[in-house]
């Protein structure tokens, strides 16, 4: 029997550590990120504070209805990878998103 203990909250669910223990993951991060700060984005928070927590993104994007996607993760060799994506309208984070992809 396997047991995983962590004594500190987990930004993933334990479905995506599964997925990425079998399907080997090679995700890289914007230089400043890390699990803990990104964490601390939520809801309603301003753009500023997003920067000033995780730094610059590996990709800014522009979208739709004035939404700003910045993309703090990516995959460098294009297969399974952690998503770590934040998405900002009117200067507000609108969402965060994060996850294990699987391509």
């Amino acid at each position: 029997m396997i047991f995983i203990v962590s004594r500190k909250p987990k930004i993933d669910s334990f479905q995506d550590h599964i997925f990425s223990l079998l399907n080997k993951s090679d995700t890289k991060y914007s230089e400043e990120y890390t699990d803990e700060r990104f964490m601390q984005i939520k809801s309603g928070m301003k753009l500023e504070e997003v920067y000033n927590l995780l730094g610059e993104p590996l990709y800014k994007s522009n979208k739709e209805n004035n939404i700003l996607g910045l993309q703090y993760s990516e995959s460098p060799t294009d297969t399974h990878y952690f998503i770590r994506y934040v998405s900002i309208k009117n200067n507000r984070v609108k969402e965060v998103i994060n996850y294990f992809y699987i391509d």
